[in-house]
């Protein structure tokens, strides 16, 4: 059970961070829920600083001072970004990866330094790719949550306002799911509260061999970078559920 329900997790993932820069815009149906849907007024994230916050920060090291970003990092069940202020803990009914494997899956060794790791995760946002950052599921397989993060200024499709890149993103991932053969039954545009703040979100279900999967994407821009936190649960929705988990760093 927890095999195979990784297997359809992991190929979902994969379709997310797929680039299709050519993919059409989809039927007219769709289009027409998306355009109808109204657009949310986010919370803007602040903006990079160079004052720390002692109980947010740990003290810097050099090499934290000359990236631009820096990685969140997990420990059991928990897992917190100081860069985007979004932290999760999660209750004994989940299981998550831990950096080793986290590593391995996004192409590295589980025998990384902490220096290595973040310039590794830093060339990869830099040539484009998509950083997973934390993945976790229940004992049951029936939810899971998956966290990555992207560079959007080494994306192809660069637009004025953030919020086309992220419509038009959900228009590339819905072609991208049916051209794989999972059905998007239902998909609209709205909006999250995470961590107190209110973020762009795309809720859709699609089907996969007769099991319907609910989600809930969440994107939350800072500086250059997005970061992406994906909820799917089988047949019953628990997306208010999971998103609502989401703290600051502080709190």
């Amino acid at each position: 059970m927890r095999y195979r329900d990784r297997f359809i997790v992991l190929l979902l993932f994969a379709l997310l961070s797929i680039q299709l820069f050519s993919c059409a815009y989809g039927s007219g149906r769709w289009q027409a829920t998306i355009f109808h849907s109204q657009i949310p007024a986010l919370t803007p994230t602040p903006e990079s600083t160079s004052v720390s916050t002692p109980e947010c920060t740990p003290s810097q090291t050099p090499y934290h001072e000359v990236l631009p970003i820096t990685f969140g990092m997990n420990s059991g069940n928990s897992y917190q970004n100081e860069y985007f202020n979004i932290a999760v803990d999660l209750d004994e009914l989940w299981f998550a990866e831990d950096s080793r494997q986290i590593n391995e899956e996004n192409q590295g060794t589980e025998n990384y330094s902490v220096e290595e790791r973040e310039q590794s995760y830093l060339d990869q946002l830099n040539a484009g790719n998509t950083i997973c950052e934390f993945y976790a599921h229940t004992h049951t397989g029936l939810k899971a949550i998956s966290i990555d993060v992207y560079d959007y200024s080494a994306q192809e499709d660069q637009y004025p306002d953030i919020f086309m890149h992220y419509i038009n993103r959900t228009f590339r991932l819905k072609d991208v799911f049916e051209s794989n053969g999972l059905q998007v039954t239902e998909g609209y545009c709205g909006k999250a509260t995470i961590a107190g703040e209110t973020q762009f979100c795309w809720y859709y279900t699609y089907e996969y061999n007769g099991i319907v999967w609910d989600c809930a994407l969440a994107m939350m821009q800072r500086d250059n970078y997005v970061m992406t936190i994906l909820t799917s649960s089988m047949v019953t929705k628990h997306a208010e559920e999971m998103l609502s988990l989401f703290h600051k760093v502080s709190e």
